[in-house]
């Protein structure tokens, strides 16, 4: 998954210094093709990874809440099947859900804006160089 958010946001930054560099040309409607393909996977990945968290918390919750009151003491639960569900229910309410590649980052919202900023910070970096070495 890491790999592939950096090969999207390596795509969406070399579609963008390029076109700006060396004007619209013939090739316009291929990269617009592809720069909106890389956006929307990203948007995409964002969105499931996020709600995919989303509903493990409400799953905890809802689990915990159709068992019966006297299956919620360890102690007292007898059947197998309830102890497990009971197991199943307090360990998705103690570990949030949170997927990050490698551990370097979360992906959620917050993950789109990080990325935006991250654009525009590299695309000045890049003109500024090509401003640089033009004179």
């Amino acid at each position: 998954m890491l790999l592939l958010l950096l090969n999207h946001f390596l795509r969406i930054i070399h579609i963008l210094y390029y076109q700006s560099k060396n004007g619209f040309g013939d090739s316009l409607s291929a990269d617009i093709s592809s720069l909106i393909n890389a956006v929307a996977s990203i948007i995409v990945i964002t969105i499931v990874c996020s709600r995919t968290c989303a509903e493990a918390k409400k799953t905890s919750s809802v689990i915990h809440d159709l068992l019966p009151c006297d299956a919620r003491k360890l102690h007292l639960c007898k059947d197998e099947v309830k102890y497990e569900v009971l197991q199943f229910s307090m360990q998705l309410l103690h570990h949030n859900l949170t997927f990050s590649p490698c551990n370097m980052f979360p992906i959620d919202e917050s993950l789109l804006l990080r990325i935006l900023a991250s654009l525009t910070t590299y695309l000045v970096i890049v003109i500024q160089f090509d401003i640089s070495l033009k004179s």
